[in-house]
């Protein structure tokens, strides 16, 4: 995430109680006016300044957890010796991960869109061109992780 500690202030609008004053470090802000603007309430937030995961705290409890990169989100992953849907993982074994990426060529920045479906990544593909008439390239990913492995290949103790 970023390296500044000073956070800025921000007006958000509360879906039910109208505007507010919120301090919100700069570059999770736009997650958290997102958020207010989806109608979901956030009661406190940090972007981690670069030492660890930023965090979003939201009014009904749930609080996400906002991961720097692709490796940090596996390592967080590896917490939970059990699939998203329930079924048994062991340390040591290999996930993979396939992604389709769309990449709009004119957008700035220019950002990876990863989809789980070569489907979804075509139609926004195609969406995009044909709204904004910007350049999409698509391209495909797969990713090997080890549980419980650090990045250099150790295993976490």
């Amino acid at each position: 995430m970023c390296n500044d500690h000073s956070g800025t202030q921000v007006t958000v609008k509360h879906p039910e109680k109208g505007l507010c004053r919120f301090d919100v470090d700069t570059c999770i802000a736009p997650l958290v006016e997102a958020l207010f603007a989806a109608g979901i309430p956030a009661v406190a937030s940090c972007c981690g300044h670069g030492h660890r995961p930023g965090n979003i705290a939201l009014e009904d409890g749930r609080e996400i957890v906002i991961a720097p990169d692709f490796d940090t989100a596996r390592r967080i992953d590896d917490l939970f010796l059990v699939t998203s849907y329930g079924e048994p993982r062991e340390r040591g074994m290999t996930d993979e991960w396939y992604w389709f990426i769309a990449w709009c060529q004119d957008c700035t920045p220019v950002l990876p869109q990863p989809f789980t479906s070569e489907v979804e990544r075509d139609a926004w593909a195609d969406a995009h061109r044909s709204g904004t008439g910007h350049t999409v390239t698509t391209s495909e990913e797969t990713k090997a992780h080890t549980i419980g492995e650090r990045e250099n290949g150790e295993a976490e103790s």
